[in-house]
């Protein structure tokens, strides 16, 4: 049965919408009962092999874990990977504020207790 599947491109297409439709399915239960079936411990890979397919689930209309290397190629590039380039030097402001009157304020003596 599994040869048919693979020579013929309709039947193919049946077990992989199959494939899909019961994963949808598993994936849905009642919270309840999800300690019984849980979606997360399943090796998906042998219920597709029941569908009579080869392919990995991945593959099979996007049903499955994400492939982390397709995912981190759309990230940003690492700072290592990037060029070298030098940060031009930072500018100078003047020391003194436009709003002071240049002078210094004078300190106040402590008054002593005597």
């Amino acid at each position: 049965f599994e040869t048919a599947v693979l020579e013929q491109k309709n039947l193919h297409n049946l077990a992989c919408k199959a494939y899909v439709s019961w994963v949808r399915f598993y994936s849905s239960y009642p919270k309840e009962a999800r300690e019984c079936f849980n979606f997360k411990e399943l090796h998906l890979g042998h219920f597709a092999k029941s569908f009579a397919l080869r392919d990995p689930p991945t593959s099979i209309g996007g049903v499955g874990r994400p492939n982390f290397k397709l995912a981190n190629q759309n990230r940003r590039p690492n700072r290592r990977d990037m060029q070298y380039q030098p940060k031009p030097p930072p500018k100078l402001r003047a020391s003194v504020s436009e709003f002071s009157s240049g002078l210094e304020p004078s300190k106040k003596k402590k008054k002593t207790l005597v």
